[in-house]
């Protein structure tokens, strides 16, 4: 069984993957490294959900809401 600290340290390796990924593809517009970015983005989604006990709305808004607004 993992703990919080170690959930939250997997949570932080793959922003950081997916960080590299968005700034490839905005460097070059490479297809592949979006799709790579866009991937890491549902893994980190599904990842804080665990995080959260699996509950979506734990912080609450829309649980239809898909991107954030500024």
């Amino acid at each position: 069984m993992t703990t919080k600290l170690e959930q939250a340290e997997a949570i932080i390796t793959k922003v950081e993957q997916m960080r590299k990924w968005q700034k490839e593809y905005f460097a070059t517009r490479d297809g592949l490294a979006l799709r790579k970015a866009k991937d890491l983005e549902k893994q980190i989604d599904t990842m804080i959900t665990a995080y959260r006990g699996g509950n979506i709305n734990s912080i609450g808004g829309d649980p239809r809401q898909t991107t954030l607004e500024l």
